[in-house]
C-alpha cells in the first residue's frame, strides 16, 4: 500500500467512520499531527494518525505537504495565532491543547510573540517544546485545560471531548501516549491494580468508559451522563454505570503498540 506522509493543517478535523460527511464522527485530529494518508482519492483520504496510529476518513483538503517537523506543541486551553506581533493583527488559527507547530529560531519578537516557519506569529508562553513534559500529574493537567469542557464524542479539545481522549491528552502532557479508544488504552497499559491500592492517577475503566482518579474516592472524567468534564465521586459512577472492569497503573513512558 502506497503511503504519503503529510499534517494536518486545519485546526481541528473530524475524522470519519467512513468516506460520508454524514458518518459518525470517531475522532479529531489536531494542527500539525502528522498523518499516514494510506488511501485517497479527489474529496476523501484514508489516514493514519502518526501521533497514536488511530485510523479513519478525514477530507483530503484537511491535509497537506509535511514541509517541516514539528518543533513545539500548544500548552494551553487554545491559543491565537495572528498574522502580524501584534494582538490587533489579523487572527488566523485557534489552536488547541496538544496542536502542533513548527517555530523559527528567531527570537521572540515584540515582547511575547515569535514567528512560525510559515511567517504567522504565535504567542511564545502558550507553547512548550516538543518532548517536554508539562507535569507529570495527569489530574493537575485535565483539571486545568479541559474541567467544564463540554462532551463530545469522538471530540479532542476544549469545545468538546470525550473520556478517552481527556484522558489521552493529559497523558500526552505528561510525556505518555496512549491509544486513542478506552478500550485499547486499558488493553494496552495492561498494569491492572487492585480496588485497595487506587490512588491519584490512576486510571478507572469501565466497558467503553475511562475516568481519572483524583484521590481514592474521587474522579475527574468526561461524561455524557452531564455533558462535560467534571469531578464526582465513584461510587456514585459505579451505581449508575456498574463495577468497574479494571484500574489501570500508568508506567511512565508507555508507548502505544506498532501498527
Amino acid at each position: 500500500m502506497h503511503q504519503t506522509e503529510k499534517q494536518f493543517v486545519l485546526p481541528v478535523t473530524d475524522v470519519k467512520a467512513s468516506a460520508d460527511t454524514t458518518a459518525e464522527t470517531t475522532s479529531q485530529a489536531l494542527y500539525g499531527e502528522s498523518v499516514k494518508v494510506l488511501e485517497t482519492n479527489k474529496h476523501w483520504s484514508f489516514i493514519r494518525n502518526q501521533r497514536d496510529d488511530y485510523e479513519g476518513y478525514v477530507d483530503s483538503r484537511s491535509t497537506g505537504p509535511k514541509s517541516h517537523i514539528s518543533t513545539h506543541w500548544v500548552a494551553t486551553r487554545a491559543t491565537l495565532v495572528f498574522a502580524e506581533p501584534d494582538i490587533k493583527s489579523r487572527l488566523l488559527l485557534r489552536l488547541g491543547f496538544g496542536a502542533e507547530v513548527s517555530l523559527s529560531n528567531e527570537p521572540v519578537v515584540a515582547k511575547h510573540f515569535r514567528q512560525t516557519v510559515d511567517g504567522s506569529f504565535a504567542w511564545h508562553a502558550h507553547y512548550l517544546p516538543t518532548n517536554t513534559v508539562m507535569t507529570d500529574d495527569f489530574v493537575d493537567i485535565a483539571r486545568a485545560h479541559f474541567i467544564h469542557a463540554p462532551y463530545l464524542w469522538g471530540g479532542r479539545t476544549s469545545d468538546g471531548l470525550d473520556c478517552s481522549a481527556l484522558v489521552q491528552l493529559a497523558c500526552f502532557a505528561a510525556g505518555t501516549m496512549l491509544p486513542r479508544d478506552s478500550g485499547e488504552q486499558e488493553k494496552h497499559i495492561n498494569n491492572s491494580i487492585g480496588q485497595h491500592e487506587r490512588k491519584r492517577n490512576d486510571l478507572v475503566y469501565w466497558p467503553g468508559h475511562v475516568a481519572l482518579l483524583v484521590d481514592k474516592h474521587t474522579v475527574l472524567h468526561a461524561t455524557a451522563h452531564h455533558l462535560c468534564c467534571v469531578i464526582e465521586p465513584l461510587a456514585a459512577i459505579i451505581q449508575r454505570a456498574g463495577e468497574v472492569s479494571s484500574i489501570q497503573r500508568l508506567i511512565a513512558g508507555t508507548e502505544p503498540s506498532a501498527s
